[in-house]
C-alpha cells in the first residue's frame, strides 16, 4: 500500500499558484465578460428621478435577457447609458469603454459612460408634452 501512495505522490502534477491564478483568469474572465455585457449588470442611481421607488446610490441589478422576449411597457425602470456620452475613436479604448466601462487611469484607459436610471413614460410613436400647471410639472401623453 505504501508503494502505491508513493507512486501517486511523485506523478501528481504540482502547479506554482501563479499558475493556477493564470488558468483561473484565463476560464473566469471570458464568462464574467459575457454575462456582465449580455445577460446583467449591477448599476448604481445617481439622482432622485425614480423616487421614491428607487433612491439616490441605491444599487440595482439589472437584466438585459429579458427585453428580448417581451417590449418595455408604460411604467417600467430602464437602465440606459448617458445618450451624449462621446466614445474614444481608438478601437481598443471604443471598445473597453462600452463593454468594461471601468476607468483605470495608470493604463490609460478612461472610463464608459454613466448609467442613467428612469421609469418609461412614452413608446415610440407617442406624443409626450410637459407643463407647468400652477407652479407643478404635469406631463401629457398623447
Amino acid at each position: 500500500m505504501s508503494n502505491l501512495k508513493k507512486f501517486f505522490k511523485k506523478n501528481e502534477a504540482v502547479k506554482s499558484a501563479w499558475r493556477e491564478w493564470i488558468e483561473v483568469l484565463i476560464v473566469v474572465l471570458p464568462i464574467v465578460f459575457v454575462l456582465r455585457t449580455y445577460v446583467f449588470g449591477l448599476y448604481n442611481v445617481p439622482t432622485g428621478s425614480a423616487e421614491p421607488t428607487i433612491l439616490v446610490v441605491d444599487y440595482l441589478f439589472g437584466n438585459k435577457f429579458t427585453y428580448l422576449f417581451k417590449d418595455i411597457k408604460h411604467g417600467d425602470y430602464i437602465i440606459l447609458d448617458k445618450p451624449n456620452f462621446v466614445y474614444s475613436k481608438n478601437s481598443v479604448v471604443y471598445y473597453w469603454q462600452k463593454c468594461i466601462g471601468l476607468g483605470v487611469p495608470f493604463l490609460g484607459l478612461p472610463s464608459g459612460p454613466d448609467n442613467w436610471t428612469k421609469r418609461a413614460i412614452g413608446l415610440p410613436g407617442e406624443v409626450i408634452e410637459g407643463k407647468i400647471e400652477n407652479g407643478k410639472p404635469v406631463v401629457y401623453l398623447n
